[in-house]
């Protein structure tokens, strides 16, 4: 019977291939959850507007005055009765980014804005002047122009891009 034993060069070719194949997974891995963690902004930015139109409409059916101008003022979640799982709070003052975890919502009740901190933002691209990827949102309505609609919509502060590719190596 033949025993053969794995030499020095052997072994680590092996760790090599390993090692290599771990990165490939791990490195593909991380696309997909910044890509799973932009959807679930992006949805939750598409909940708290539909909540808001939901309330704004049923208060024009009731025959209330339109609340368009009053719900710029107020806090989106809770106006639109859509509060995230990971929302933070309403946060008042100068609000030192450094010190929230990334992942979660507040509400700024300062400047009026809804912001989220992205916790995996390696194609995030913005003109905000921030040490950390950050995005504000701000309830704005087109002002009644021709052919727009009056209800109120959440649009960027900052212009920013997030691209998280999910197809390449």
């Amino acid at each position: 019977m033949l025993t053969r034993r794995f030499n020095l060069i052997e072994l680590a070719a092996v760790m090599l291939v390993v090692a290599i194949l771990v990165y490939a997974l791990f490195t593909r891995a991380l696309r997909y959850f910044e890509v799973a963690e932009k959807a679930a902004m992006t949805v939750t930015v598409l909940e708290v507007e539909r909540g808001l139109r939901i309330r704004l409409a049923f208060g024009m059916l009731q025959g209330s005055p339109p609340a368009t101008a009053r719900a710029r003022d107020v806090n989106p979640f809770e106006f639109a009765h859509a509060m995230p799982p990971n929302y933070l709070g309403e946060l008042a003052g100068t609000v030192d980014l450094l010190s929230l975890k990334p992942g979660n919502w507040f509400y700024a009740k300062d400047s009026h804005e809804i912001v989220y901190l992205p916790r995996l933002a390696s194609r995030f691209r913005s003109d905000a002047e921030s040490a950390i990827p950050v995005i504000r949102y701000r309830l704005q309505s087109d002002g009644g122009q021709p052919g727009q609609s009056m209800m109120p919509r959440l649009l960027p502060v900052v212009p920013y891009q997030w691209e998280p590719e999910y197809g390449t190596f």
